[in-house]
């Protein structure tokens, strides 16, 4: 054996023992340690087991409180009185302490029966609750939009073509009402004498979207207010 090899098998004789003195001597410490990171995994496991439990126990209760939706009449403007009332207080308490798709769906009950009353505060503020919920989904940009209209209906088009901005900024490549949305801040511009701003957001349309209605639309608007400007 050479050298080498003798001070290399002397270093794993020594790193061997030290070792197993480490081990002798700490044994109580190490069984400890062990012992935490077995009960945190453990916690992980119950934890996310009770938020899989939760989860589906809230998604259950907001899909019975969409089918009393129905079952009350509110989609027909038929749910009126102390019953209806209750129903709705339900609704926001519910809203308001779930999170995720369950408080979403709350709010977007909630958004349809003001819009149906014609309640368009609380209906923008519902709708834009149901935005803001995290984590995002395929109802958000509905949401947004459904919140522009409220908005609309109160008169406040600043809020409205902000709303109907970040639609455009967030959510073109998914949603599919987008070709709509960008028309409708084309005539909400119009709404504020905006023409200049018109005009681009409708020649958005009529690029991005050439075959839809919304294009032939834009159009038309386009033209006629190339028309009112000569005048």
């Amino acid at each position: 054996m050479t050298r080498n090899e003798k001070f290399e098998e002397h270093e794993k004789i020594d790193f061997t023992t030290r070792l197993a003195d480490f081990l002798q001597h700490n044994r109580k410490r190490i069984a400890v340690t062990g012992a935490v990171i077995i009960g945190v995994f453990v916690i992980g496991i119950s934890g996310y087991a009770i938020w899989e439990k939760t989860t589906s126990a809230n998604v259950k209760a907001v899909e019975e409180l969409y089918d009393r939706y129905f079952e009350m009449g509110f989609e027909s403007s038929q749910a009126d009185g102390e019953e209806a009332d209750e129903y709705i207080e339900s609704v926001r308490e519910f809203a308001g302490k779930k999170s995720g798709y369950a408080a979403v769906r709350a709010w977007t009950i909630l958004g349809r029966i003001y819009q149906t009353r014609k309640e368009w505060s609380l209906a923008e503020e519902a709708w834009s609750r149901a935005a803001e919920t995290r984590p995002v989904s395929y109802i958000t940009p509905v949401s947004l939009f459904n919140a522009a209209a409220a908005a609309e209906e109160q008169g406040n088009l600043a809020r409205a073509i902000e709303l109907l901005n970040r639609i455009s900024a967030e959510y073109a490549d998914t949603f599919p009402g987008i070709a709509r949305s960008s028309f409708s801040l084309g005539r909400l511009y119009e709404k504020q004498r905006d023409t200049e701003a018109a005009v681009s957001a409708y020649r958005t349309v009529a690029e991005n979207w050439p075959t839809s209605s919304w294009a032939n639309l834009a159009n038309s608007r386009i033209i006629a207010l190339a028309i009112a400007e000569q005048k």
